[in-house]
């Protein structure tokens, strides 16, 4: 009788494929995720990216109407670009130098921005958690400091 039993069973293939389903499921869940949040964090390298340059011409020409006539005024507009491209930087984390030199030549202004990407995953992919993404950029200045 039990050796009946064990013989069905043995042959019996129903729950295969959710038992190999339940094998792959979690390695390509993880691969799915690791994809999606190196995406994010690219997307948000670039966008920060972005708003360096931006930020650098903004004070590069001096422009008034965006308040970019003050390194305050630079960081205020830095921080108002990031949230257009949905990246939160602080004021602090926007470095603005006047009158320096880019590439060797003088009379540039150069925007220094570092922002800390927050994975949604953190404790699937522990590489991405709370990494530091930095920006620079620099435009010749037509202002007068």
């Amino acid at each position: 009788m039990i050796r009946d039993v064990l013989a069905r069973f043995k042959c019996d293939r129903r729950g295969v494929a959710a038992i190999e389903f339940g094998i792959v499921i979690v390695p390509l869940l993880l691969f799915m995720f690791g994809i999606i949040e190196f995406s994010r964090a690219f997307w948000a390298k670039e966008a920060l990216q972005q708003t360096a340059v931006d930020t650098a011409r903004c004070m590069g020409l001096g422009l008034s109407t965006a308040g970019c006539t003050s390194t305050s005024g630079g960081q205020a507009y830095a921080v108002s670009v990031g949230n257009t491209w949905g990246l939160t930087i602080p004021t602090s984390n926007v470095t603005i130098t006047t009158a320096t030199t880019c590439g060797g030549v003088s009379g540039f202004v150069t925007v220094h921005i570092t922002y800390t990407f927050k994975t949604v995953v953190p404790d699937l992919i522990a590489g991405l958690f709370n990494d530091t993404l930095y920006a620079s950029a620099c435009f010749p200045s037509n202002a007068s400091w």
